[in-house]
């Protein structure tokens, strides 16, 4: 007895049109939102030629998922209470969400530790793509959401693969302004506080630091770049960092620091005091990040904004382009600001 064959599917659809389920769903819907001409043509041509006949309830699914954006955190939820960046870029996403009458679904790395198996699970009828936050680890993640066609856009870059959409700051640009910053007030011998965790921020911010030491005519010196390994982007590695840079002999110290994070900064301020060191007026710091407590150190630490709420909104906008069927690959770096405080002054005179 011959199998009856197989009906072809949504998913079928979209993977021969090189496109996402929900934007099969939205040209067959005749949806008015942005869908380019050729993908519109070329999903009706293949529809036609296999004579594909969505179901009700597929189609249901399909509008469900464009009204409910996803959010996934790679550090757990526990990470938007205890470090603002995630709460501000969350707040973005939000604002963005509520302004254009979209769900919000938050997940954690709990979801997706060890397998991928459950993948389709949690985004199918749920939402319509995903929001990745800090998924270092998560190396297995972005090449399962590729093969499954499901769209997603990345906070904080951590691939330079192209086909890989992406908000960030400007690390690079960034840390130029910091360096050029501390330059401008006098500072000749400028030091580096990193935290290497093997992420494209911190080469990306590192790289910004060596731009800035050759804008203005200033020899890169190994010596004053402090890195702080496994101990990352952390107070206890910037601490630590800060304590190494005290050994050098007097002569050759640095007149400024430029900390890579607000984290590594608060770590090396509290180095400083407890040796004795005043800030400004004997080293100048600067950090990365304007994190809530930046404003509140003793002294208020200089540092570069990261437009978090900016990225957050940008995420989510890139994130409905795709869903409604735009190529992915978008790189959008958004420049930082620098927050002038009192951890920087001009060098010491002896």
């Amino acid at each position: 007895m011959m199998s009856k064959p197989r009906s072809v599917t949504i998913q079928d659809v979209a993977r021969a049109c090189g496109v996402s389920p929900t934007t099969v769903s939205l040209v067959l819907n005749n949806s008015s939102r942005r869908i380019s001409t050729e993908t519109r043509e070329r999903v009706l041509r293949y529809v036609r030629e296999t004579r594909y006949q969505p179901s009700a309830l597929a189609r249901g699914v399909q509008v469900k998922r464009l009204s409910t954006l996803g959010l996934l955190s790679g550090h757990g939820g526990q990470h938007y209470l205890h470090y603002s960046y995630y709460l501000q870029v969350l707040g973005g996403v939000m604002d963005f969400a509520q302004r254009h009458q979209l769900n919000l679904l938050i997940l954690n790395e709990q979801l997706w530790s060890g397998t991928l198996s459950e993948l389709r699970l949690h985004i199918d009828g749920r939402c319509g793509g995903l929001i990745l936050i800090g998924l270092r680890e998560f190396n297995e993640l972005v090449p399962a959401l590729n093969e499954r066609g499901i769209p997603f856009v990345q906070v904080s870059r951590n691939t330079e693969n192209p086909s890989v959409s992406c908000v960030d700051v400007d690390n690079r640009d960034g840390a130029r302004k910091v360096v050029r910053y501390l330059w401008e007030h006098g500072h000749r011998r400028i030091a580096m506080i990193r935290g290497s965790l093997g992420g494209i921020f911190d080469t990306e911010r590192f790289q910004g630091y060596q731009d800035a030491l050759q804008d203005v005519g200033l020899s890169f010196d190994p010596s004053l770049v402090f890195d702080a390994l496994h101990a990352g982007y952390s107070e206890p590695g910037g601490e630590e960092m800060a304590r190494m840079l005290l050994s050098l002999p007097i002569a050759h110290r640095p007149t400024a620091v430029f900390c890579a994070s607000d984290q590594m900064a608060y770590g090396a301020l509290e180095a400083f005091q407890k040796a004795g060191i005043r800030v400004p007026e004997d080293i100048s710091v600067a950090g990365f990040d304007d994190e809530f407590k930046a404003s509140h150190t003793d002294p208020p630490l200089t540092t570069l904004r990261q437009p978090c709420e900016k990225i957050g909104a940008r995420a989510a906008q890139h994130l409905v382009s795709l869903i409604e069927g735009a190529t992915p690959g978008a790189q959008d770096f958004i420049p930082g600001e620098i927050i002038v405080r009192r951890s920087v002054g001009a060098p010491p005179t002896t």
